[in-house]
């Protein structure tokens, strides 16, 4: 963010279906809410060509009995008649979580596009929701962010009929990695793990990080 004025800045906004744009937010109005004014259009003729799924938002209650926020996305041509296999994706860290932005690397309209319905959950350990939600997994990295997860999977069991819950694919990177390899020896609910540069050796973790 910069200041251009007493009462305008300039801000780069993005969601998972929009990529990092310039804007210019002006509150010269007596209200609170600022005007958005866009700046810069590099994206969208490509973005006109492209199809990408909304962001539907839902909380349950998780793990210590908290509340977790997770994220759903649908496929591509999506009827609510139909069922779907779905992308599970864990975020890594754990100190980091998803938010509403464009994602390079791992984008979740990637595999929305490709048939899946995605859904991603910020579970305990991750940074979204304050410093004592983070530190609730130090020392135990499994406990709180399994039991997020499979609670996230069973609300979708109970209020999403369009999901093929024997069709379910987990997949994570760096402690997203070291997620699937836990629920890899936990649970049978999953049909296939990919595991991207997963932590496999919480020792060898001990002198990159102060978690353990």
């Amino acid at each position: 963010m910069f200041q251009i004025s007493e009462s305008s800045f300039l801000i780069s906004l993005s969601t998972l279906q929009f990529p990092d744009s310039l804007f210019i937010v002006d509150f010269k109005s007596s209200s609170d809410i600022g005007i958005l004014s866009q700046l810069t259009f590099e994206n969208k003729e490509v973005l006109d060509t492209l199809w990408l799924s909304p962001t539907e938002t839902f909380w349950f209650k998780g793990a210590m009995d908290e509340c977790v926020q997770a994220m759903l996305l649908y496929p591509f041509g999506f009827d609510p008649s139909k069922k779907y296999p779905v992308m599970y994706m864990i975020h890594g860290g754990p100190q980091i979580s998803w938010n509403d932005g464009w994602e390079t690397a791992w984008n979740p309209n990637m595999y929305a596009n490709q048939g899946f319905v995605v859904v991603i959950v910020n579970f305990h350990g991750g940074d979204a929701y304050g410093q004592d939600f983070t530190d609730s997994i130090r020392h135990n990295w499994g406990s709180h962010p399994y039991e997020d997860l499979m609670t996230g999977l069973d609300v979708l069991a109970n209020n999403a009929p369009f999901i093929d819950m024997d069709r379910i694919v987990g997949i994570g990177a760096s402690f997203g990695g070291y997620m699937v390899n836990w629920m890899n020896g936990h649970t049978d609910r999953f049909k296939a793990f990919v595991n991207h540069n997963g932590v496999f050796s919480t020792v060898g973790m001990y002198y990159s990080t102060d978690e353990l």
